[in-house]
């Protein structure tokens, strides 16, 4: 059956890039442009190429999996070697923390990972008298020429001619390939052979998504049996191939698994019970596709899954709306001390975090959308957005207020770009043997801090940023529980005050920040200050049953106990007697 709604829906849902993804693609992008503009030698200008461009990028089949995007960084040609041009690509990216830990040189390329989200393939070109483009090859130190402008180009008016079809079919046939991953093949190479095949048909052939997949993998299918070995070149630029990276068994394996998925395309349109149909789609596609005249026809409607219980935290929200949205219930907190270390902090000792449990990711997915949990890499990235208000009469900061007070200044909306490792190594603050730092480490938006320290004439430790560019949420001796970790609590309690004090710090100022809000430690003698106020708290404070001496209002067992406990056992306190 051919069922445009239905192959449409699964594409919404299960092949297209998700709008969040693009946008933090886009975002960075174009940081690393504006990077490669201010600091690369003999700058000349970039251009998207690859699917990006030709708006056939999927989403990957694996969640964590990362997707590739071509950035053509054109360079004036002055005599460098096609190997010296990757290096200096490679030199200029390592002049900034995350690019130097996050990139490594390909063959022709320099490419930077994003946290399995993506990766931005930086290609460095020249462009030759004659106006003929040129990109490197740093294994064998040689020239090779290109012409993505032009193919790019040529790819859109296939798509024209298509009724925009097109790449809706190579999205399809890239989602086959990938979810199957039975056979080798270039997303240029799908690109390429289903643009070929819109020369072969009359318009009419492509008016609708169905037709479209059959007619152009019907062609693609009698191409392949018709050329024993692979020959495949760009149509604009006949000199450049795209059949490179095949071996003659990879060409070969391609050429049979890609006949036996036509069959199945065309015993799934042709079938005439649509329980027959939707059971060979799913065969091609997976039980995800789903047919679209279920609920009319009798057939199983479509399970959602049933929310799961809420956080404790959380359990309070006055609305359904607002226990849904991405600023939910609000949460008081009293931020951290923020201390920068000074450059001689060493790192010691291993731990590492368990994944996230499901109490945890469902509060991620409710709460913060436009962060993603990578398991395999242990990471949260993305963009975490917040709304805080800083109260200046109880010095605690209310994230998600519902209302502003009368304090219109201090409220506070931002969005940063974020990466949370939860798998790290303890850091020791300081001079050997001063203070475990057990937070799990976290990045945020590089260029963005560093202009702000430009501006403002002060160093990234004045910004509580560590020299290797981690955040500085303060001091914590006792890291968060390996079996109860509480990502809520850790999230709007540590790194969202935080991050509040910084887009203070970008409005009004260092100065007015350190008057207006929360104390910090002095940066030279933080370890020593933070040290002796434990020891005050620890000396003044009931071990049972009384209050905490910080003037918290909590319980000491609830407040400063643990991690006055922990800093006894690293040896930090051994003066304390108890």
């Amino acid at each position: 059956m051919k069922d445009e709604k239905a192959l449409t829906d699964f594409m919404q849902t299960e092949v297209n890039l998700n709008r969040t993804r693009y946008d933090n693609a886009r975002e960075r992008l174009n940081t690393l442009r504006d990077y490669l503009k201010e600091n690369l030698a003999g700058f000349v200008g970039t251009e998207i190429q690859g699917s990006y461009a030709t708006k056939t990028i999927i989403k990957p089949v694996e969640h964590n999996d990362a997707y590739d995007i071509d950035l053509m960084v054109y360079v004036k040609n002055d005599g460098t070697s096609p190997k010296g041009l990757i290096d200096r690509v490679a030199d200029c990216l390592s002049q900034r923390i995350f690019y130097a830990e996050n990139s490594a040189k390909k063959s022709r390329c320099v490419t930077v990972e994003y946290a399995n989200q993506f990766n931005i393939d930086v290609v460095p070109c020249i462009v030759g008298s004659d106006g003929r483009k040129w990109i490197c090859n740093r294994k064998s130190n040689t020239w090779e020429i290109t012409d993505g402008t032009n193919y790019r180009d040529w790819f859109n008016e296939q798509n024209r001619k298509s009724n925009g079809n097109l790449k809706r079919a190579v999205r399809l046939l890239k989602h086959l390939r990938d979810r199957k991953n039975r056979f080798t093949v270039a997303s240029v190479a799908i690109t390429t052979l289903a643009g070929m095949a819109v020369e072969s048909f009359d318009v009419t052939k492509l008016n609708t998504l169905p037709n479209s997949l059959e007619a152009i993998t019907e062609w693609i299918d009698r191409y392949l049996q018709k050329n024993p070995k692979a020959n495949l070149c760009n149509p604009t630029l006949p000199k450049e191939k795209f059949d490179r990276h095949w071996t003659q068994k990879q060409y070969q394996t391609f050429r049979e698994r890609f006949h036996g998925y036509t069959d199945q395309i065309h015993e799934a349109i042709d079938a005439k019970d649509p329980d027959k149909s939707e059971e060979l789609w799913q065969r091609i596609f997976g039980p995800k596709y789903r047919r679209s005249n279920r609920d009319s026809d009798g057939g199983e409607k479509p399970t959602r899954p049933k929310p799961g219980p809420t956080s404790p935290s959380y359990s309070n929200a006055r609305s359904p709306a607002l226990a849904a949205a991405p600023f939910s219930t609000p949460r008081v907190v009293t931020p951290p001390r923020p201390y920068a270390t000074p450059t001689n902090a060493t790192t010691r000792e291993r731990l590492k975090l368990t994944p996230l449990s499901a109490q945890n990711l469902r509060w991620l997915t409710e709460n913060q959308p436009q962060l993603y949990y990578n398991e395999a890499g242990s990471t949260i990235s993305g963009t975490i957005k917040f709304s805080a208000l800083w109260d200046e009469e109880t010095k605690n900061i209310t994230v998600n207020p519902w209302y502003s007070k009368s304090q219109g200044t201090t409220l506070i909306t931002d969005e940063y770009q974020a990466t949370i490792k939860l798998k790290y190594k303890a850091r020791w603050l300081g001079p050997k043997g001063e203070i475990p730092h057990r937070f799990p480490p976290i990045y945020i938006d590089e260029m963005r801090i560093a202009k702000l320290a430009l501006r403002l004439k002060v160093t990234l430790a004045d910004l509580h940023i560590l020299p290797d560019g981690e955040c500085c949420l303060g001091f914590r001796p006792v890291a968060p529980d390996r079996k109860n970790f509480d990502l809520p609590l850790f999230i709007e309690g540590e790194l969202i005050p935080w991050l509040y004090r910084l887009s203070y710090v970008e409005q009004h100022g260092l100065e007015q920040a350190k008057q207006k809000l929360w104390p910090e430690y002095d940066h030279r003698n933080g370890p020593q200050q933070y040290l002796q106020t434990m020891k005050q708290i620890s000396a003044s404070s009931d071990p049972d049953n009384g209050p905490c001496s910080c003037a918290s209002g909590k319980a000491y067992r609830e407040c400063h106990k643990k991690e006055i406990e922990q800093l006894t056992r690293d040896g930090l306190l051994r003066s304390i007697n108890r």
